[in-house]
């Protein structure tokens, strides 16, 4: 059971939105881990809003620039940039927790969305999964 599109694809469409993730190099994850915006927008493939290189995702990127410093594949698999196409803003950070294991079996992240005033919070091909409290997360087997 595939959960999700990631990388590539088609964006997931729900009630006229169309929204992707979009997944951050680890110069990305560097740059956002330092609070250095202009880094971070230097090397990403989007614009991002000074609220991601904020303090309240920080630990985030700082977890995830770790991460993707010992296991450089495993920068397409974590948190990644939700990009909304219809209004062409980053609104959010959402991915898994690390690439498959052996048995294929992924970690779904819980996404974080930043309201920007643009109406409903975009959807996520495994966003009712997450949204379960930890002790009933769900596992998604990739492929």
């Amino acid at each position: 059971m595939i959960v999700g599109e990631c990388a590539g694809g088609e964006p997931e469409r729900r009630h006229g939105q169309q929204v992707r993730i979009l997944h951050l190099a680890a110069p990305a994850f560097r740059a956002l881990a330092d609070g250095d915006l202009d880094a971070a927008n230097a090397v990403s493939p989007v614009p991002l809003s000074a609220y991601f290189a904020g303090p309240e995702w920080r630990s985030v990127w700082q977890m995830r620039n770790e991460q993707a410093q010992h296991d450089p594949a495993s920068a397409a698999w974590v948190t990644g940039i939700i990009w909304d196409e219809r209004r062409q803003v980053a609104v959010g950070r959402a991915g898994y927790h690390g690439p498959p294991d052996v048995s294929g079996m992924v970690e779904i992240g819980l996404p974080s969305i930043r309201h920007t005033g643009g109406g409903a919070t975009p959807g996520l091909p495994w966003r009712r999964c997450c949204s379960a409290p930890p002790a009933n997360r769900k596992y998604a087997r990739c492929g």
